[in-house]
């Protein structure tokens, strides 16, 4: 698979579930002390090998965090037409193309001017927008580097003070989570809690709030944060939130589709971070609760929204965890699979795709699951493939 071909996994496959796993899995990106159990563990080693290898002949697994082996049987591979959508464009400085998987040095080549200007535009058109939210995107981008790396999240985390907005709040909040280094000073003014307020219907931020309280021993905080995860609504994650703000701006024009897919990958690279822990649920709902029949049924109630108001593949996988953790029901777990096993189907006739398709394909895949979530905007794809 050349290097092109692969931006579909990298972004819709290894990012949504492999993402996960970094986040919740990696020791040198825990948010918290607490492991999840063994039975939603992966070999980090072989992870990686899988992403760098696309992840071929996968299979649906037993858990979530292994979910980028089936999606990525539905990514479609090795395209054999051309096309021009701006993609020659694009800067290199490492051939991917090797057959053995190796990389070879190659002259660096800058991107070219009508790349840049592209993108430049997109970035401009971000941040004359109305909306708080694109702001914060040009400054998660920051297209021409204006901005250093912790001035980047400087920015972001004093539009997360001062916008009164729960979407520019998890961003900011996220991508302080999201590195291996140490956070950037300004992080320490953002708090699970103070992002609980500004959407009080959310479990999400709870999530953090009882990893916290099972990392510091306190029970009352626990407790605190059961009662509103299963109070919740919904489990908005917005993992693709950045990316369908970008993919929103991307220009008509087919030359410039390139640079703008590009920056849409760039964007939901960058939103690793908004994928939470979900070690301390998983722990504090496992074994089925000691018998604790009060505990279980928060859990119970727990999974429910998980499962069905939920806008992300990893939050609706992990209610079928939690039900199956709390009560040694499979049935929940076993219907998602079924589910996404038919949802990932490739589509006859997928491999001959251009790659400037799978751009278009895969950009408005990430549109759609913003506007509607990812289970809907997988369920509106494989519809449209059944009608052709």
């Amino acid at each position: 698979m050349n290097r092109r071909s692969r931006w579909a996994l990298l972004i819709v496959v290894a990012l949504l579930a492999a993402g996960s796993w970094w986040v919740v899995r990696a020791p040198a990106l825990e948010r918290h002390a607490a492991s999840p159990p063994a039975d939603i563990d992966i070999d980090p080693p072989a992870l990686r090998v899988r992403r760098d290898a696309a992840i071929a002949a996968a299979k649906m697994p037993d858990d979530p965090w292994t979910l980028a082996e089936s999606l990525a049987s539905s990514a479609p591979r090795n395209p054999l037409q051309k096309d021009s959508c701006g993609l020659e464009g694009r800067p290199q400085s490492k051939d991917l193309d090797a057959q053995d998987g190796s990389e070879s040095a190659n002259p660096t080549r800058a991107a070219t001017p009508r790349y840049v200007a592209a993108q430049t535009r997109i970035a401009a058109a971000l941040r004359d927008s109305d909306d708080p939210f694109d702001h914060a995107v040009a400054d998660l981008l920051n297209v021409g580097d204006a901005l250093t790396p912790t001035g980047r999240i400087d920015a972001l985390v004093e539009q997360a003070d001062t916008a009164n907005d729960a979407r520019v709040y998890g961003l900011a909040y996220g991508l302080c989570h999201a590195g291996s280094e140490a956070p950037a000073i300004s992080c320490a003014r953002l708090s699970a809690r103070k992002w609980a307020e500004l959407d009080p219907s959310n479990g999400v931020p709870w999530l953090d709030v009882l990893s916290d309280g099972r990392t510091s021993h306190d029970a009352a905080v626990q407790q605190e944060a059961l009662a509103h995860l299963a109070a919740a609504k919904r489990f908005d994650i917005r993992l693709h939130g950045a990316a369908g703000a970008v993919a929103n701006r991307l220009p008509d024009d087919a030359p410039e589709l390139g640079p703008g897919a590009d920056l849409v990958a760039q964007a939901a690279t960058q939103s690793i971070g908004q994928i939470p822990s979900f070690s301390g649920l998983t722990s504090t709902c496992g074994r089925k609760n000691g018998g604790d029949e009060a505990l279980m049924r928060q859990c119970v109630a727990i999974s429910d929204v998980m499962s069905e108001h939920a806008d992300s593949i990893v939050a609706r996988a992990m209610g079928g965890v939690v039900l199956m953790r709390a009560t040694g029901d499979t049935r929940r777990r076993d219907a998602y699979k079924a589910e996404y096993a038919a949802l990932t189907q490739r589509a006859p006739g997928a491999d001959a795709r251009s790659e400037c398709a799978i751009l278009r394909d895969e950009t408005t895949l990430l549109r759609r699951s913003a506007q509607i979530g990812e289970t809907e905007a997988f369920r509106e794809r494989a519809q449209r493939a059944a009608s052709h």
